[in-house]
């Protein structure tokens, strides 16, 4: 009976990892997504920064966007600054890949704690008449592999993890949106643009009329046609600094999810300089 309730506990313990691994396969597969550059660079292609990637790593890529942004015109000051975006939130990324080393190494050692567990309840099968202080040892040994599976599960899934994964992506969605809001501006120019050089023309026929002294039938429409376009450059420009204003938000939202969490990240790194001093491995 007493080796029985063993057998039953030893695979209750291994059923209980499995599922620990389970979920630190989905938290890893989010990771992965956030990590995976393929969509920021298709961003970055969108947003007008036409560069050519030989491959897709990322130190690499990140490489070739800081060579754009040295040799870019200073003139060209949108490029620029997405360029500079784009560099921001791959380095962001790059944060996601080193998180997804983390998880990889907990998900090893709980596959070797299953393992050992296996080969465990293996032997309890086999050996029927274990002694009573064989068990005891046992036992003494699976809670040691409970405190440890603890403090991994609790490194993973109550501490960093999750706050860091969160902001990651709010942090990620404000950089696309802020793009976004960079290429509205961007069409705004080119409206205000075609607007000014059609009123600059409208003046012109304005001015001829009046040197001429004729009296020509265009004339109120013309007025009126000045009016409009004048109205719409106000108008266009009331619009790009609405914009901005949005924009200078967003980049206040984003500085502060920042310092979130490079908090997160303090936090974390006492943990591993703790682990370090008391010589326990959670890198």
């Amino acid at each position: 009976k007493v080796k029985e309730d063993y057998g039953t506990f030893l695979t209750n313990q291994i059923l209980a990892i499995s599922d620990e691994i389970e979920l630190l396969e989905e938290r890893k597969a989010i990771l992965n997504s956030n990590a995976d550059i393929s969509k920021i660079l298709e961003l970055g292609s969108i947003s007008g920064c036409d560069i050519e990637f030989i491959n897709d790593d990322i130190t690499e890529v990140i490489t070739t966007v800081q060579e754009q942004i040295d040799n870019v015109n200073q003139d060209d000051w949108i490029r620029k600054n997405t360029l500079i975006t784009l560099k921001r939130v791959l380095q962001e990324h790059l944060h996601s890949r080193e998180m997804i080393q983390y998880i990889n190494w907990v998900i090893k050692q709980k596959k070797l704690i299953s393992k050992q567990l296996a080969n465990t309840r293996k032997q309890s099968n086999i050996e029927k008449k274990l002694l009573v202080n064989q068990i005891s040892d046992v036992t003494q040994a699976i809670n040691d592999i409970k405190e440890q599976m603890a403090e991994c599960a609790k490194s993973v899934r109550s501490f960093w993890v999750n706050p860091i994964l969160k902001l990651d992506v709010k942090i990620a969605n404000i950089e696309s949106t802020i793009n976004k809001l960079y290429d509205e501006v961007s069409e705004i120019d080119l409206e205000i643009s075609d607007s000014r050089e059609e009123k600059e023309q409208v003046s012109g026929r304005i001015e001829d009329i009046k040197q001429s002294g004729s009296s020509d039938s265009s004339w109120d429409s013309l007025w009126s046609r000045k009016k409009l376009l004048t109205r719409n450059i106000s108008d266009l420009y009331n619009k790009k600094q609405e914009k901005y204003s949005e924009i200078n938000n967003l980049r206040e939202d984003r500085k502060e999810y920042r310092i979130q969490r490079q908090n997160w990240f303090d936090r974390r790194n006492l943990l591993l300089s703790l682990g370090e001093k008391n010589k326990i491995d959670l890198k």
